[in-house]
């Protein structure tokens, strides 16, 4: 009898996810999905990083320079039912929870480095790794934000 009960309250947990939140797996409508760049040895707007909060994508591009100063730029917009889509397939809240949080060496040899997270209720986790590569088992997800990302006009030029 109580190897019965605790058989049914360990299949009762594997239902849960890992965040707290019934399922896990793909569900991003909680989440606040974000990705990025950045680049070392860069002068000018150096950093670019989306936010997706519901519908509405925001990229922001930031910078550093010795002599200069680069004010954050700002692009929002209403994601295409077709993109929302497709980051709720792509995204999988139990891969990310369970990648590592660094992949290679990010920004070595100034080839840049990328991330990709998610902020929900009570959680927070991002993922870093060489610019332009993919991994952890988040392939998928990395592509539709970084497809996201290029949607939006380029950074300015110093």
């Amino acid at each position: 009898m109580t190897r019965g009960l605790l058989v049914l309250a360990l299949a009762a947990l594997g239902g849960c996810s890992l965040f707290g939140h019934e399922g896990g797996g793909s569900s991003s409508d909680d989440a606040v999905l974000f990705s990025g760049t950045s680049f070392g040895e860069c002068i000018g707007y150096c950093i670019a990083e989306l936010t997706v909060d519901g519908t509405t994508a925001t990229l922001t591009y930031s910078g550093w320079g010795r002599d200069r100063n680069f004010p954050d730029i700002r692009y929002e917009r209403t994601l295409r039912a077709s993109e929302r889509t497709r980051l709720d397939r792509a995204f999988d809240r139990t891969a990310l929870h369970r990648a590592d949080e660094v992949y290679g060496c990010p920004d070595c040899a100034d080839g840049g480095a990328e991330w990709v997270g998610a902020t929900w209720d009570g959680g927070e986790k991002r993922v870093t790794f060489e610019h332009g590569t993919e991994g952890g088992g988040l392939d998928a997800y990395i592509v539709a934000m970084r497809d996201l990302r290029v949607s939006f006009p380029d950074a300015p030029r110093p």
